[in-house]
């Protein structure tokens, strides 16, 4: 595999791969797509995978600190596998960030703060984890998805700056406070489903000034109050 040299797109994913990545991937130094998911592969990322310095999608095995490093990176995708530990903390922070999807693993952690440091992020895909800590504010997101996580805390009311946001999930997790009135002020949503965590207190006179909602899930939480007679005369 190290001579080939000129070699720009790998593709190996879906498929019965087993072993370690073999650290003759280090000399691709042309390299800026690498695709290895849905195999079996095992061990380490191997130490040479830092020097793929063109790299800008990698849809691989493991997630290692070195992941963290990769400045060109735009796209990750690392979804059902059996990753464990923590999302490396500089992922994302270093370029035009656009895409990441981790679903269906058992990452553990804080999403990395500075994932969006340039506000070019606009999928956040994360559900089914054991994620302990979300991120509301990236100014250009379509949609989170951080559903069936730990994530503990309210919703911030930076949300109110994710104008472009239309999909929300982040049922079953352990989400408190009382939600944002500037929740309305993201005005593109047409899903937003919060069931099954601990808000309290009265949904905001706002949140029915989403004329753009199809669906809204807030069942099993701690909600109280009336619900406007103006939710009867939306068509």
């Amino acid at each position: 595999m190290g001579n080939l040299g000129e070699l720009i797109n790998l593709e190996l994913s879906a498929n019965n791969l087993t072993g370690e990545i073999p650290p003759e991937i280090g000399k691709l130094n042309k390299l800026w797509l690498l695709e290895l998911y849905q195999n079996r592969l095992t061990g380490q990322l191997p130490v040479g995978l830092r020097n793929l310095t063109s790299l800008q999608i990698f849809d691989a095995f493991p997630v290692k600190a070195e992941l963290g490093q990769f400045k060109k990176l735009v796209n990750v995708s690392l979804y059902i596998n059996q990753f464990i530990g923590p999302l490396p903390k500089e992922l994302g922070s270093w370029s035009d960030f656009d895409y990441i999807d981790v679903s269906e693993n058992l990452l553990t952690g804080p999403i990395p703060p500075d994932m969006c440091k340039k506000g070019t992020m606009r999928g956040l895909l994360m559900l089914q984890n054991k994620i302990t800590a979300g991120i509301w504010g990236l100014p250009n997101l379509n949609i989170i998805d951080i559903e069936l996580n730990q994530i503990e805390g309210p919703i911030t009311k930076d949300i109110g700056n994710v104008k472009a946001l239309a999909q929300l999930y982040a049922r079953n997790n352990q989400l408190s406070g009382e939600l944002p009135e500037e929740i309305s002020e993201t005005s593109s949503f047409v899903t937003i489903d919060l069931s099954n965590n601990q808000f309290p207190g009265n949904l905001p006179a706002s949140t029915w000034d989403l004329k753009n909602l199809r669906k809204l899930r807030l069942k099993n939480n701690m909600f109280f109050g009336s619900i406007p007679n103006s939710l009867y005369s939306c068509n």
